[in-house]
């Protein structure tokens, strides 16, 4: 399969055109902060990881139990399996 197939393909799935066009997005404000001198790459990134575990943490205080035992449950799935290789 070509790229250009694989491109047309993924373009027809709109929740993955959403995620991609807000990274994009992104991508051109991260560049024109750091371009302008408004913020050092190393202290974007730093404010990155930390907004990151903040949003993170958030995310699971919105959790209910079954969405937590759910979770549980896969890493100990997961756990298993890395333990059998």
């Amino acid at each position: 399969m070509k790229d250009e197939e694989i491109v047309y393909f993924l373009k027809k799935d709109d929740n993955l055109m959403k995620d991609i066009k807000i990274a994009a997005h992104l991508n051109i404000l991260e560049k024109a902060i750091i371009e302008k001198g408004w913020i050092t790459e190393e202290k974007l990134n730093e404010l990155v990881d930390k907004s990151t575990e903040l949003l993170l943490e958030e995310s699971i205080k919105r959790l209910n139990d079954e969405q937590k035992k759910t979770i549980q449950e896969i890493l100990k799935l997961n756990n298993f399996k890395k333990g059998d290789e």
